[in-house]
């Protein structure tokens, strides 16, 4: 892997960063009237961009001392605006945000993994595969 998959792998746990609040902060108003569940919008960009990019995804001088990337793509938090079977119009369902956050929290474990063995790969490459 390059400096570009580190970088799309930190985009990917940024975003999983934050959907993991954002399921908490739906579970946490499930019983607020008129609420409606927010949701994370980040992988079909990251797919347009990556595609867009095709096998690289290249530097860019963003900052005289420092080099960034040209991967400019953020999650998104969004309203599900979908409607309510419930009486009081809050759309959560305690039972889809818990499966959706421990679906998560496997995700950025995997993510975790696979950052630690990029920088295991780069520090071998640093000091001559030693």
């Amino acid at each position: 892997m390059t400096n570009s998959s580190i970088d799309i792998l930190s985009k990917m746990m940024t975003a999983s960063t934050i959907r993991h609040k954002v399921h908490s902060n739906n579970i946490a108003n499930i019983n607020t009237p008129n609420y409606k569940r927010q949701i994370v919008s980040f992988e079909e960009e990251l797919r347009k961009a990556v595609s867009t990019n095709k096998d690289t995804l290249p530097l860019k001088i963003t900052n005289n001392r420092h080099i960034g990337s040209s991967l400019n793509i953020e999650p998104t938090v969004l309203e599900d605006k979908t409607t309510s079977m419930r009486t009081d119009n809050n759309n959560v369902d305690l039972d889809l945000e818990l499966a959706l956050l421990a679906e998560n929290t496997i995700k950025f474990n995997v993510l975790t993994q696979s950052l630690s063995q990029q920088f295991g790969l780069l520090r071998s490459a640093i000091r001559g595969g030693r």
